[in-house]
């Protein structure tokens, strides 16, 4: 799947500069940037559900 970005030309460039310090193109390096977001929010998620689960344990075991 292709997606287009509208990116003001000071922010391309710094991405440019980026990729080009970690031997990526801009496109490698924005896809993952991206995915590493896409895995930290689940992550976080995770963490907070089962702190939730947690914190609740007793209470769920109390009421089923």
């Amino acid at each position: 799947m292709k997606v287009t970005l509208d990116i003001p030309e000071d922010k391309f460039q710094s991405i440019e500069i980026k990729a080009k310090e970690l031997g990526l193109t801009p496109a490698d390096l924005l896809q993952s940037l991206l995915n590493d977001q896409i895995s930290k929010s689940k992550e976080d998620f995770t963490d907070a559900m089962n702190r939730v689960l947690d914190k609740n344990a007793e209470l769920y075991k109390r009421l089923s």
